[in-house]
């Protein structure tokens, strides 16, 4: 169990940047799955970002009861710690990790998420493109509900 944690903590606080455009600190995009959402991405500097989605998610932690019925407003708001691990030659491809919340409206539910993602930022252009897995406790479920997403980003 240590050996993961000191991993991780290598992962999010390396010193390696994320994009050969860093002029470009503010992103918007879009994010398709749970949630379905308009996703903004500012960078604090090379590492850290804050991330904002504004959209909708299911409410119900029951897999079965997925259904449009059930989609209610949701925000999720996380920082995240982005880390290269090796070179892809064209663009960079960090990987990140995080910590946030999400907030379903509806319902008043509250949860504490800790997103895992790969994004992949494209040299010539300003552009990233996601894939995110994100784990969140949901206080009024008491339990784990899993949320999985790609998504891109133009960066200004």
């Amino acid at each position: 169990m240590r050996r993961p944690a000191v991993l991780m903590l290598l992962v999010l606080f390396s010193s390696t940047g994320y994009a050969k455009w860093s002029e470009s600190r503010l992103g918007a995009g879009l994010k398709i799955g749970e949630p379905l959402a308009v996703s903004l991405n500012y960078f604090l500097n090379a590492n850290t970002a804050v991330n904002v989605d504004l959209g909708f998610g299911w409410e119900d932690e029951n897999a079965a009861a997925y259904k449009m019925k059930n989609l209610t407003f949701l925000l999720v708001a996380d920082v995240k710690y982005y880390h290269a691990f090796f070179d892809v030659g064209s663009g960079d491809l960090p990987f990140y990790a995080g910590l946030g919340v999400r907030a379903f409206f509806k319902y008043e539910h509250v949860g504490i998420r800790v997103p895992l993602g790969a994004a992949y930022f494209f040299e010539k252009a300003p552009v990233s493109v996601f894939a995110e897995w994100a784990p969140a406790y949901v206080f009024i479920f008491k339990a784990v509900v899993n949320s999985a997403a790609v998504g891109f980003r133009y960066y200004f």
